[in-house]
């Protein structure tokens, strides 16, 4: 039935069967079916921090600690969470593309109930859909991470180490949220990365250029927050007990400006600035540079906790582009 000629008493109340109702109508059954499993698992996600699926922030890019509605910035933390629990890129993929439409939909029903052939599409930018003029990948040299190292915002110490873990282990913004202070191993200098949907977790090392500042984080500057010792978590914040993928994003991005290093790439649908220079860029600029040092596509996936090889070998063909860019540069001639 077109939902043109539906009586809106007929409309579910529960939002996410009503848009199941709405996008059925317009799409197929087993894409409503499949939108639906991801917004049940996005609702409950909310619910946990006391957020309802229906409340949406008037600025969607605010902060998602600031304020009570929903923001971009919870979508992009619930997709890191999504990662850091061993879900696949195209789960993830999937996720956010009905998120999307199901906050269009909202949106539309909200303005008119029985109006279901014209579908909103502002809303997009709730979950950061972008002009596709970014790089597939973005990484940065060593020195560009230590300018970003040295221009973070306060607190320094914690978030000047942030920086360097992520770009020292090639750990996912939701994955180093989520570590927890017996995670780290000083003695093996590996960290313990734990995926709730496998199970189990995978080891990564850290070198010795960090031993110091873990050490000095986790015997000093961590019980020095305010309500560490009432957490489990290795990097807590004040407000709580473990830091948000939002303020990670946050500290990388600001970091990136300070220092002369931030670009935009392009806009989302409402015209807003996106940065080129994000927490995921760090991790890049990691499988780059191990593929550079002549770190093998298996070791690396292994590493990165991907799933698709083939996905981890597009860094290996980045640092071989880039090997005989160098040569066409600084080889000899005669």
């Amino acid at each position: 039935m077109s939902l043109d000629n539906m009586d809106t008493s007929d409309v579910a109340e529960d939002p996410i069967e009503r848009f199941k109702q709405r996008y059925a109508s317009q799409k197929s059954d087993s894409t409503a079916e499949r939108y639906t499993t991801h917004l049940e698992r996005w609702r409950d996600w909310l619910e946990l921090r006391e957020k309802d699926v229906e409340n949406v922030a008037e600025d969607v890019d605010a902060r998602p600690a600031d304020v009570e509605g929903v923001t971009a910035g919870d979508v992009e933390d619930h997709l890191d969470d999504m990662y850091a629990s061993g879900y696949a890129e195209n789960t993830a993929n999937g996720a956010r593309a009905a998120i999307s439409a199901f906050y269009q939909t909202l949106r539309q029903f909200r303005r008119n109930p029985a109006d279901a052939d014209h579908i909103d599409r502002s809303w997009s930018a709730t979950t950061l859909i972008k002009e596709k003029t970014r790089d597939p990948v973005k990484y940065l040299p060593k020195e560009d991470v230590e300018a970003l190292a040295d221009n973070v915002p306060s607190p320094v110490p914690r978030n000047a180490l942030i920086v360097r873990l992520l770009y020292a282990t090639g750990l996912r913004r939701g994955e180093l949220c989520n570590l927890r202070v017996k995670d780290v191993d000083r003695d093996s200098q590996t960290i313990a990365v734990w995926t709730e949907k496998a199970g189990d977790s995978r080891k990564v090392p850290y070198p010795d250029s960090l031993r110091q500042q873990i050490a000095n984080w986790m015997d000093v500057g961590r019980g020095m927050v305010y309500g560490a010792e009432d957490s489990e978590y290795l990097f807590p914040t004040r407000q709580s007990d473990r830091i948000s993928g939002e303020t990670v994003r946050y500290l990388v991005t600001k970091a990136a400006e300070e220092a002369g290093l931030q670009e935009v790439y392009g806009t989302d649908v409402e015209g807003r600035e996106r940065a080129l220079i994000t927490p995921h860029t760090l991790r890049h600029s990691y499988a780059v540079q191990a593929a550079k040092n002549g770190m093998r596509a298996p070791f690396l996936r292994d590493l990165l906790g991907q799933h698709d090889i083939n996905v981890t070998e597009i860094y290996l063909q980045i640092a071989s582009e880039d090997a005989v860019d160098a040569g066409k540069e600084h080889g000899p001639t005669i």
